[in-house]
């Protein structure tokens, strides 16, 4: 019994903590474009901006022109 209530202790309560702050990250990102009157990106192609300030990967690949 002692075994199970630590395993759900260390585990459990980590594991909800986290599951916590993503649906608290994702309810502000979906109420921010919500009150901007915008919808969410959905696909990659709709990003306007690199992530993390990486530059566009070309479409085709580098050896074609």
């Amino acid at each position: 019994m002692t075994v199970a209530l630590g395993l759900v202790v260390f585990l459990g309560i980590p594991l909800l903590v986290c599951a916590l702050i993503v649906a608290t990250v994702v309810w502000f990102g979906r109420r921010r474009h919500r009150r901007a009157g915008t919808r969410p990106p959905r696909d990659h192609e709709e990003l306007t901006e690199p992530i993390l300030g990486r530059p566009d990967p070309e479409p085709h690949g580098r050896d074609r022109a």
